[in-house]
């Protein structure tokens, strides 16, 4: 019986590591889909890690697995999918033209996706625990490569635009701004029919249309983000007036 109990605790513990590692091969996937020239192909593992990456943490506290393995395992498959698979995308199609700098910039990126997930390993979290402090990674990388694609979409180079919002995403990270975390949300929560037709709704935009969704999706949390922040900050500067 002991037994038994014991293969199932180690398949629930198996259960989100393999979720992230696979969120890691896509992110490695990406990366050769970039050396590949293959723009749109790159973008979608990009895409598909961060669902990925959505589920993982989830699907621990789900099934009372969370450790310090999980955490640390998924912080180094989050800066290879969010870190360097975007930096590489970024020079790859756009920066590389800006030769030395370019180069610079798309480490910059890479840099300050590290400085923000090991500060996260070791941070406390803000006041109310609903919150990241500086715009998590995944984010940053699918609102930069869903802005990159309609770029390529609508036939737009546009690479010094792409170089000041890598810069400004990467400064967003490690920020001490706060963005919602929505650890709240289920995966599985119980819907009614309203519910699920907005549910399916939303699938089914995800599967025909990933790149205006991401685009929506990610800069619609950046904006609602940075909003919050400047409500915050009026509140404060009232409360000393």
């Amino acid at each position: 019986m002991m037994m038994e109990q014991h293969g199932k605790d180690s398949r629930k513990i198996i259960l989100p590591n393999l979720v992230t590692t696979f969120g890691m091969l896509l992110g490695f996937l990406s990366i050769f889909s970039s050396l590949d020239g293959k723009m749109h192909e790159a973008g979608v593992y990009l895409f598909t890690s961060i669902i990925l990456d959505f589920i993982d943490g989830r699907v621990a506290r789900l099934t009372g697995t969370e450790s310090d393995f999980g955490k640390e395992y998924d912080s180094l498959s989050d800066f290879l999918s969010f870190g360097v698979a975007p930096a590489l995308f970024i020079y790859v199609f756009f920066l590389r033209s800006f030769g030395e700098i370019g180069i610079v910039l798309s480490f910059v990126y890479a840099a300050c996706t590290a400085l923000r997930l090991a500060r996260f390993n070791i941070q406390q979290p803000s006041t109310d625990g609903k919150n990241f402090i500086g715009l998590p990674c995944p984010m940053a990388a699918g609102s930069l490569i869903s802005i990159a694609l309609i770029f390529e979409m609508i036939n737009t180079q546009g690479p010094m635009l792409i170089l000041l919002l890598a810069l400004l995403h990467a400064i967003l990270m490690i920020s001490s701004l706060e963005f919602r975390s929505f650890k709240d949300i289920k995966i599985f929560p119980r819907l009614g029919l309203k519910e699920f037709l907005a549910f399916l709704i939303v699938i089914l935009f995800l599967i025909f249309e990933p790149v205006l969704f991401f685009f929506s999706v990610t800069n619609l949390y950046i904006a609602l983000g940075l909003a919050e922040n400047f409500y915050s900050f009026l509140k404060k500067s009232w409360r000393t007036v």
